[in-house]
């Protein structure tokens, strides 16, 4: 879903893009281009829980700063040696969004405002809903997807099709 907004508020968007391609490194859940002050960047999305282990001092946000320094700790210097900007995207599975994410949600608005001028249903609100909803789909579709695969007596349905019609 994220590629459609940022496709929709004016970048070229490319999804599941190689930033390295003699490695083969995947750094960009979505590559925009022209994304800040001409340069393109490579968005990486990760998904983290609240609750996981922490130091007894963090707060409730601890898990999406620590995910996105994860992500920045070995992405960030690959992606800009190739002139790209990295932005990692963290998300919790309670649907807080990391400070990237909430930076970058902004940006989409603001530029997408912009090009389209007057469009009421683009808002930082309506967006963050949206990537909640996707979110929590694809949990849920995880999580059925363990519960089945753990029962023996039945047999492992495809839920590609399935998955595919919820989109």
């Amino acid at each position: 879903y994220w590629a459609h907004v940022v496709h929709a508020c004016g970048f070229h968007a490319r999804v599941e893009e190689f930033t390295d391609p003699t490695t083969m490194h995947r750094s960009a859940d979505t590559l925009a281009t022209f994304w800040q002050n001409g340069r393109d960047a490579a968005m990486d999305w990760v998904v983290t829980h609240p609750f996981r282990k922490r130091p007894r001092s963090a707060d409730i946000s601890w898990a999406l700063r620590d995910s996105e320094a994860h992500k920045v700790s070995y992405a960030r210097e690959r992606c800009e040696a190739r002139g790209l900007l990295f932005i990692p995207l963290a998300v919790d599975t309670f649907c807080g969004f990391g400070d990237q994410a909430v930076q970058a949600i902004h940006r989409a608005v603001q530029e997408g405002r912009f090009v389209r001028a007057d469009d009421m249903h683009l808002s930082v609100g309506n967006i963050e809903m949206r990537l909640a909803t996707a979110l929590l789909r694809g949990i849920a579709f995880q999580l059925l997807r363990r519960k089945v695969a753990a029962d023996d007596e039945f047999p492992v349905p495809d839920f590609a099709d399935a998955f595919a019609a919820c989109q």
